[in-house]
């Protein structure tokens, strides 16, 4: 039962970090566009995904700002910079990822898992 709660907070705390991410990456033209994808390529009409809650991605963002430097950048990896790293697993991101960012796998997955169980405590 126990794995059922923190499975939940787990998939609470992905969807909410993967709106702050489309919220980290949206603001006003010319913004960032997902990865790949040339602005030439989009109509004034083409849609360019989900908006963001601005509001929940405010409250992920405030969780962020207060982590030390490290845990930011594994945040980064994993969610507003992924793209950068080009791994086709994610076991490749963990593992290109946690060598960028200077730290070991096992550091990177435990840091991961505190960041996720803190956003998931502030959404449940």
């Amino acid at each position: 039962m126990a794995n059922d709660a923190t499975d939940s907070l787990r998939e609470i705390a992905h969807q909410e970090l993967r709106n702050w991410s489309r919220w980290c990456w949206s603001g006003a033209w010319p913004h960032p566009l997902p990865y790949g994808i040339d602005p030439s390529q989009l109509r004034e009409d083409e849609p360019t995904g989900a908006p963001p809650n601005v509001d929940r991605a405010r409250r992920v963002d405030a969780i962020y700002q207060m982590l030390p430097l490290l845990e930011q950048r594994v945040v980064q990896a994993e969610y507003t910079r992924r793209h950068e790293y080009k791994a086709e697993t994610r076991r490749d991101l963990m593992r290109m990822a946690s060598a960028a960012v200077g730290i070991t796998e096992t550091y990177y997955a435990m840091t991961l898992d505190r960041v996720m169980a803190q956003i998931g405590r502030e959404f449940r």
